[in-house]
């Protein structure tokens, strides 16, 4: 079993709605423009959509999601003009419910066209193009395009590096996602210094719990991926030991950790463990 856990990024729209699984905190400014006092109406009708569009995302209806989110973003191309950074927002959370329902092609016209406007309107060395390089390296991957996926991945990391420095956590995600498309590739020696300089950066971060729960257990698919079981049953009881008794994205990652601890018992033929951490995952 290859379980891998990836790092996406969201923008938040105008009026504030983010992808599920994905980051960027509401203090990111990207500032925000004024629309002209005429389209209040529209604007209206744009909260109203954003609200169902929220509603959506959380439950996981994305294609639901699509037509409402074109329709926004329709009223704010006029409103606020194409090449404004709302916009940019709202292309790439509507790049995301594409690329969720498996439509990449669609995905990718968006976040091209989300990237465009950022590096026009905020600069190419902005800390947001990095995120959004960010996520055409991850869609790329998905479409099993490794060279272009490790194109804008080590531009992503290049440029966070430079715009945040060595050990901010936007360094990790990108160190870990790229370590992602190398253990998808099976270049192991490649993954898994990325993956340990990764973790190092989340150790030293406050509030840092879930990324380096998710870090511990892609160090843990590795390991066990290279058979020493030892090690990778050491990492994922370490990320569980994070998650006990908490709830919501923690949830899952703690039942990834069990799913990964399950196979690694699974891997040696001890049936016994296998079936006593088994059961946690059906409980949560």
């Amino acid at each position: 079993m290859r379980c891998f856990l990836e790092n996406q990024v969201s923008f938040i729209a105008l009026l504030v709605f983010i992808i599920t699984a994905d980051v960027l905190h509401p203090g990111d400014s990207l500032g925000i423009t004024a629309a002209p006092q005429s389209w209040s109406q529209q604007l209206q009708e744009a909260k109203r959509l954003n609200q169902h569009i929220e509603r959506l995302d959380r439950e996981g209806r994305y294609a639901e999601a699509i037509p409402l989110a074109e329709r926004l973003l329709s009223i704010l191309d006029r409103a606020l003009g194409p090449d404004d950074v709302d916009v940019a927002r709202l292309l790439n959370n509507l790049a995301g419910f594409y690329r969720a329902t498996g439509d990449y092609a669609q995905a990718e016209s968006r976040y091209q066209r989300s990237l465009a406007i950022v590096e026009k309107r905020l600069g190419p060395k902005h800390p947001i193009v990095a995120l959004c390089l960010n996520n055409l390296g991850r869609l790329y991957g998905l479409m099993g395009d490794y060279a272009r996926a490790e194109q804008f991945y080590k531009r992503s990391l290049t440029l966070a590096e430079r715009t945040s420095g060595e050990t901010h956590p936007d360094v990790a995600r990108a160190l870990s996602n790229l370590a992602a498309l190398y253990f998808e590739k099976g270049d192991y020696e490649q993954a898994e210094p990325r993956l340990l300089r990764s973790l190092a950066i989340y150790e030293k971060a406050p509030s840092a719990d879930d990324d380096m729960a998710g870090s511990l257990i892609n160090l843990a698919a590795l390991n066990r991926a290279k058979a020493d079981y030892k090690q990778a049953e050491s990492l994922y009881k370490r990320s569980m030991a994070i998650f006990e008794n908490r709830v919501g994205r923690s949830q899952q990652l703690l039942a990834a950790s069990i799913d990964g601890l399950a196979s690694v018992y699974e891997a040696q033929g001890d049936l016994n463990h296998t079936r006593q951490a088994s059961p946690a995952i059906t409980q949560e």
